[in-house]
């Protein structure tokens, strides 16, 4: 069963571009990642520091994997250094309705 994942994102103030900017920089390989089916990033339209990233993957276990992979890169040091605090994050099941 596929698992969506949804990331919301408090920039620091006045960063999201930049971060905006490392997104489209790095989740080409996130989109070609074993298990990723999609990744969108969306901008709040009334308070631009907050991005939301929703991405769908085969299943948790896969998103997990890509997230050790990650972990690896040195990639969240660099975000953390951008956000105002841990991503809220959440994971749902798809459904038939």
């Amino acid at each position: 069963m596929s698992t969506t994942v949804i990331l919301e994102i408090r920039t620091n103030p006045g960063t999201a571009n930049e971060m905006l900017t490392m997104l489209n920089d790095i989740l080409p390989d996130t989109r070609n990642y074993d298990g990723c089916v999609s990744v969108d990033v969306f901008q709040n339209q009334d308070d631009a520091d907050t991005l939301i990233i929703m991405g769908k993957w085969q299943s948790k276990v896969h998103f997990e994997t890509y997230l050790d992979w990650r972990n690896e890169t040195s990639i969240f040091e660099r975000f953390s250094e951008m956000i105002e605090g841990p991503p809220n994050t959440r994971f749902f099941n798809d459904t038939d309705a």
